[in-house]
């Protein structure tokens, strides 16, 4: 049920606003389940410097291309 509602967040969120800067937002997507196994699966997944670093690189990759 929640993955039919974050879909059709998705396409209004692509209808409603401009395609540079959603597709971007919407591709953050690993950052957050890094950050969530991070807070909930703290005993069975391990999170090295190569996944932090990982993951600057993806915030930083969006900041560059939504503040064009």
């Amino acid at each position: 049920m929640v993955a039919v509602v974050a879909q059709i967040l998705n396409f209004i969120a692509l209808g409603r606003g401009q395609m540079a800067v959603i597709i971007p937002l919407l591709n953050t997507t690993p950052l957050f389940t890094v950050f969530f196994s991070l807070l909930f699966l703290r005993d069975l997944e391990t999170i090295n410097s190569r996944i932090i670093f990982g993951a600057i690189l993806m915030v930083a990759g969006v900041v560059f291309i939504t503040g064009r």
